[in-house]
Order: structure tokens, then sequence, then C-alpha cells
């Protein structure tokens, strides 16, 4: 192989390796990037989850207290 050839041939694979790292960089930030907007999903989705049940639990009471002033006012509506 001539000087010529073997510089071109030095200069194209230099070339390409910094264009492989250049990629490798990029997937790396898409990863992280991916990988914090996950986990904000996640803890976003936790909170909604514990204010979902929390409602959950406030209505059931609701419900509970709606149904004993129902059977109360009932009994009071008999014996009157």
């Amino acid at each position: 192989m001539g000087p010529k050839l073997h510089a071109l041939k030095t200069a194209i694979d230099a070339k390409y390796t910094a264009e492989d790292q250049e990629i490798t960089q990029k997937i790396e930030l898409v990863r992280l990037d991916y990988r914090h907007r996950r986990s904000a999903a996640d803890a976003t989705v936790a909170q909604v989850v514990t204010q979902l049940q929390k409602l959950e639990d406030e209505l059931s009471d609701a419900q509970r207290n709606l149904d004993r002033y129902q059977s109360v006012s009932f009994l009071k509506y008999l014996s009157a």
C-alpha cells in the first residue's frame, strides 16, 4: 500500500471513528433523557394513584355516612 493510500485510509478510519463516537454519545444522551422522563412519569403516576386511593376512601366513607343517615331517617319516619 502506497503512502498516499495509507494516509487516506488512516484519515477515513479516523473520521468514521469520530462519527461512531458522536453517535454513541447521542445514543447515551437519548437513553439518559428517556430514563429521566420515565422516572418523572413513574413518580407522577404513583402520586396520582395515591390521590385516587384517597378519593376512593373518602367516597367510601361518604357512602357509609349516607347509608347511616338514610337508615336513621327512615327509622325516625317510621316511629313518627
